[in-house]
């Protein structure tokens, strides 16, 4: 029973299937394509159609297009062309349909001026006179029509602003310039105000500002170029006189008074304790040795050597430790000055062929700056700031400077023949000074503080 409804059920289905392809036509689903203007809707796949072609939707002819559908654009006919009106004095040839025109106006024949009306020879228009076109009077030129080029009354005139530094003389109204700018009348700039002009107060760069110099014992900080000060002077600081120095600023080195002086003339004084020392001197002919000379204490001490002879003289200085000098070594005359230094006792060892005399002193102190002489020479102590010298010689030979302070010896002048030039000498505050001069014997030399 079971197999018989199976089969039953398998027949139902095939017949109906038949049944639904005969009622769908050819059995698939359609695509369509939407009707034209031409054309129904169809299907893409089996070509049945539904429905009828839309037709066209017509577009009247103009004189430019056919009649033409506004769906598909397909024509039919022609265009139905211009219908012109013939161009007149003031309008171009037109359509009277699409009122489109071709080329211009044909303008009147006749023109009317600035005063005067004309007639059209082509319409019979009466063109009326135009009027003058007026532009105003200009300080070169009078009221003037720009159509005709008639005028009317006078040129205004210029109107003159004064030249300037910058500026020439100018028209206020116009702008026409006469001559030239002025120029600047410059003044040179000052510590304090830029370069200036002195008509219209123009400025150029800046105020360069004061070259101060600073205070000094006797003058208070001071501007180099203007001469401005500021503050006061700082004052001397003193260093009380003593046996050998008078009263001295230790800044500035400047002294009052004089050197208290010793208050012995032999062996030890009072007051400062210093040994005195008493010049020796010797005199004698050809070599020889002097012996025993005493330069102890806290001195310096120069001999003053001359010689009459005519070939070599030598002088060398030997001390209590065995070290010795070479001080002179000249030929023929001699007259000089020379330092003598070392542990004494010292010994003078002498090489001369003629006359010869020594006297051995101890340097004193000097207010004076400017030394001069020739030959050899050992100066006196001097106070001074450091500063720039300037030293001048005349001889042939070697002039050879150094200056002795408490920091030692330095060397400032090594040259051969006349010479003339500025130094500059480094002396320490509170420290006193001498110049110690190598010159042949008639060379003279200056030596002078700036």
């Amino acid at each position: 029973m079971k197999g018989k409804n199976v089969w039953k059920v398998l027949v139902l289905s095939f017949v109906t299937i038949i049944i639904l392809s005969l009622l769908n036509g050819c059995g698939h689903e359609h695509i369509w394509i939407e009707a034209t203007c031409t054309a129904p809707k169809t299907c893409s796949e089996c070509g049945e159609t539904e429905g009828e072609a839309l037709g066209h939707n017509w577009i009247v002819a103009t004189c430019t297009a056919p009649k033409t559908c506004s769906v598909c654009g397909i024509t039919e006919g022609n265009a139905t062309g211009h219908k012109w009106n013939n161009a007149t004095c003031t309008e171009p040839k037109t359509c009277s349909v699409c009122g489109i025109t071709e080329g211009e106006a044909l303008g009147h024949d006749a023109k009317p001026t600035c005063e005067e009306d004309a007639i059209c020879s082509m319409c019979g228009e009466v063109l009326k006179a135009l009027g003058h076109t007026w532009t105003k009077a200009t300080c070169t030129e009078p009221k003037t029509c720009s159509v005709c080029g008639k005028t009317d009354g006078k040129a205004l005139g210029h109107t003159w602003a004064e030249a300037t530094c910058t500026e020439p003389k100018t028209c206020s109204v116009c702008g026409e310039t006469e001559g030239e700018a002025l120029g600047h009348k410059w003044e040179e700039a000052t510590c304090t105000e830029p370069r200036t002009c002195s008509v219209c107060g123009e400025t150029e760069g800046k105020a360069p500002g004061h070259d101060w110099i600073e205070a000094t014992c006797t003058e208070p900080k001071t501007c180099s170029v203007c001469g401005e000060t500021e503050g006061e002077a700082a004052g001397h600081k003193w260093i009380e006189a003593t046996c050998t120095e008078p009263k001295t600023c230790s800044v500035c080195g400047i002294t009052e008074g004089e050197a208290l002086g010793h208050t012995t003339t032999n062996g030890k004084c009072e007051r400062c304790g210093e040994e005195i020392y008493a010049p020796q001197e010797f005199a004698g002919a050809g070599d020889n040795v002097i012996t025993d000379i005493n330069i102890g204490g806290s001195g310096i001490y120069r001999a003053h050597i001359t010689h009459s002879g005519s070939r070599n003289f030598i002088v060398k200085s030997y001390d209590a430790d065995g070290d010795h000098d070479l001080l002179i070594n000249e030929i023929g005359s001699y007259d000089g000055y020379v330092l003598l230094t070392g542990e004494s006792p010292i010994a003078l060892n002498i090489e001369a062929d003629g006359s010869w005399y020594v006297y051995i002193e101890q340097c004193g102190a000097t207010s004076e700056t400017a030394f001069s002489g020739h030959g050899d020479y050992v100066t006196d102590l001097f106070s001074a700031s450091s500063g720039s010298w300037t030293f001048t010689y005349s001889g042939e030979h070697n002039f050879v400077v150094r200056v002795y302070t408490t920091k030692g010896r330095d060397l400032l002048v090594n040259t051969i023949g006349s010479y003339e030039g500025t130094q500059m000498v480094s002396i320490p505050a509170g420290s006193k000074a001498m110049f110690e001069i190598t010159a042949d014997t008639y060379g003279s030399w200056t030596i002078t503080k700036n």
